[in-house]
């Protein structure tokens, strides 16, 4: 009989697997995470409305009805990321029952209290990905379609920057309500968003998804096919025409981590084609060249609001300098950092913070010892290797907004650390993959 529950990596199971697994249910939470405007969310609901947020609610559950029902505990393998996701939520609940404690105004509270079940919603996917994918093929069905869902919202994106339109705005559900802010202008050009709210949350995915795409063009997918180098081009050029320094600075980071471990003929092509795209946007977008320039020549607003930000929030944070005010309790109409890490400041203090930086190094690191342990798995290596690019990339964008606060950049975030502790579990303690579970041989 088919089992319709994913299973967690070291269950016992009596048959093959088919069906719906793990990978079947991130599937569908990334449909409605990209696919849905983020803006979007049932009107009586709020911020707690958005459909991503009960899927990801879904998927937690799912996890624990696992962990009820498994055979063979998961636990009994030392699993970094499980660790450093249950680190940071627990400073997360310290910080808010610390502020409840203090009496947080009504006003603080409640969105504290829905914060909590934002980020439960976030580590559900993540869970589910780590004791739920069993086995390599499966991890890079996941990672591909991570991937195409990238590919999707550049297109869009570069469609938005084309038309000067937002192209989602009109489709608003009965009973849902739109938060979606439309494209801004920066330099005379649109700036696309996708279906995020803001530039910056979409420049979120096109930093993950662009290392994850090369590396998938380059050891992925059959030679001469479309579907080869199209998402790598298509998200490559987004980032370019996002009129962003963050996108740009964090994309550059993601592919400089990940030049290195390329053979030097992929090194040079990769080089030769860059080029190419910088000389066809400087022919096709005239002025788009010297736009980008100036992003990195010249102050402005933006830049000057968030290293301003720095001495605020230490100010505020202060009073509450260990554990924070409360998690999710500092609101946007107080102050806006425009900086992950400063706005984790002042919410969960130094631990909160700390915690939050340390599940993403945790992630890099795993990532390339993974990448190391994998040893003639090519396939396996390298993908760890794209997963490092993109958790660095992701990392660093977090410093340029709130990206917390943003369910698409937050989702995408998380994700991408389920696919990293997937990967350390088919490595394997020893260096070599563990043989899948019993059911899932030939998966």
């Amino acid at each position: 009989m088919t089992s319709a529950t994913p299973t967690l990596v070291g269950a016992v199971q009596p048959q093959r697997r088919r069906g719906f697994d793990a990978v079947s249910m991130l599937t569908i939470y990334m449909v409605v995470l990209y696919g849905i405007p983020s803006g979007t969310a049932i009107a009586a609901l709020g911020s707690l409305g958005r459909v991503c947020h009960f899927v990801g609610i879904a998927c937690l559950l799912w996890w624990f009805a696992e962990l009820i029902r498994r055979q063979a505990s998961p636990f009994r393998q030392v699993q970094p990321i499980r660790i450093a996701l249950a680190v940071f939520a627990v400073a997360a609940v310290v910080s808010y029952i610390g502020g409840a404690a203090r009496g947080l105004p009504i006003a603080e509270r409640s969105p504290s209290e829905t914060s909590l079940i934002r980020l439960a919603s976030l580590i559900g996917p993540a869970l589910l990905a780590i004791d739920g994918i069993h086995t390599r093929e499966r991890l890079i069905v996941l990672i591909k379609r991570v991937v195409i869902a990238g590919a999707a919202m550049a297109t869009l994106g570069i469609a938005q920057f084309v038309t000067g339109r937002q192209l989602l705005g009109g489709l608003t559900l009965p009973g849902f309500t739109s938060l979606a802010l439309g494209v801004s202008e920066r330099g005379g050009f649109a700036r696309a968003a996708g279906t995020a709210m803001q530039a910056l949350e979409y420049s979120t995915v096109l930093a993950a998804a662009l290392p994850l795409a090369v590396n998938a063009s380059i050891f992925l997918y059959r030679p001469g096919t479309l579907r080869r180098w199209y998402p790598a081009l298509v998200l490559a050029l987004a980032s370019l025409l996002s009129v962003s320094r963050s996108a740009l600075i964090c994309s550059a980071v993601g592919v400089l981590i990940l030049l290195p471990t390329w053979p030097r003929r992929v090194r040079a092509r990769a080089v030769w084609v860059g080029v190419v795209m910088l000389g066809a946007v400087y022919v096709a977008v005239p002025g788009m060249i010297g736009t980008i320039r100036g992003l990195f020549t010249t102050s402005d607003g933006s830049a000057d609001s968030r290293t301003g930000a720095w001495d605020a929030a230490f100010d505020i944070a202060k009073n509450h300098l260990v554990f924070g005010r409360g998690f999710g309790s500092f609101q946007p109409l107080y102050q806006i950092f425009d900086d992950e890490y400063l706005t984790l400041l002042v919410e969960v203090g130094i631990v909160g913070t700390v915690a939050f930086l340390g599940m993403i190094v945790t992630a890099m690191v795993v990532a390339r010892r993974c990448a190391a342990r994998a040893g003639d798995d090519v396939v396996l290596a390298t993908q760890s290797q794209a997963m490092l690019a993109s958790m660095a990339a992701m990392g660093l964008i977090m410093a340029f907004f709130d990206g917390l606060a943003f369910p698409i950049a937050a989702g995408t975030l998380f994700l991408v650390i389920g696919c990293v502790g997937a990967a350390w579990n088919l490595t394997g303690q020893s260096g070599q993959r563990p043989a899948p579970a019993l059911g899932d041989a030939g998966a």
